[in-house]
């Protein structure tokens, strides 16, 4: 399990790593200085979110088609990764105004938010969520909200480009429509060998048809590995 302690201390190797990388945005600043803006970046356009379209290819907050334009589009995040958690949790403190907070304040948002950075089931898991892009407008597939763990595991996985791959072990189904489809793999696999490694080259989450709804455009998400290292490793 990783403590706040160290997750704090990972969150400065990311500012570290990222200030080096001198690609601007969100990249040269720590994440207590990300904007909105740019902390929803790296929530949909990153090298751990990609929000794709059928026929369309991915979609990014920068890219030529504007998100609210396809009928039918899926964020895909790697939730288990720290930038995610440190963008999820810099909107949870713009959203309170944390920077205005009194200390005792911040103490106690610490306290009540401190579980995400912790993250306990990211010490043995990756973890990855599905969900509608942001706006309102578009739903993730019924067929997500009721699934059953078994439909689950058969249709649902993650592959390296070993050709090595890991089911979903554990689903939380979303809320709602509009809300957080997570799943959960196994990082070690025969041998305690994590799926990823820095000399692994993609990462690609499928989704089977039978879990959206039939829909076959929307179903293979690729990363590109080395994009995801943070301070020498797979932040994943």
């Amino acid at each position: 399990m990783r403590k706040l302690g160290t997750a704090a201390a990972l969150a400065a190797l990311l500012a570290t790593a990222a200030a080096a990388s001198a690609q601007g945005g969100w990249r040269d600043k720590p994440p207590a200085q990300w904007t909105k803006e740019e902390a929803e970046q790296i929530l949909i356009d990153s090298p751990w979110a990609q929000t794709v379209a059928p026929g369309g290819g991915a979609i990014g907050l920068g890219g030529t088609r504007a998100l609210s334009t396809p009928d039918k589009a899926i964020t895909v995040r790697l939730r288990s990764a720290l930038p995610v958690r440190l963008a999820m949790m810099r909107l949870r403190q713009l959203h309170e105004k944390y920077d205005r907070m009194s200390e005792p304040k911040r103490a106690e948002f610490d306290e009540k938010n401190g579980p995400l950075l912790e993250c306990p089931a990211c010490a043995d898991n990756y973890v990855v969520a599905l969900l509608p892009p942001p706006g309102g407008r578009l739903t993730l597939p019924r067929a997500l909200l009721s699934a059953s763990p078994a439909k689950v595991k058969l249709y649902v996985q993650l592959l390296n480009d070993r050709g090595e791959r890991r089911e979903a072990l554990h689903y939380a189904p979303p809320k709602s429509p509009t809300g957080e489809a997570v799943f959960f793999f196994a990082r070690l696999g025969e041998g305690g060998r994590p799926l990823l490694t820095t000399e692994s080259r993609k990462l690609v989450v499928t989704v089977g048809p039978e879990i959206l709804e039939g829909e076959t455009r929307l179903n293979r998400f690729e990363f590109d590995v080395a994009q995801m290292l943070v301070g020498g490793r797979v932040e994943f």
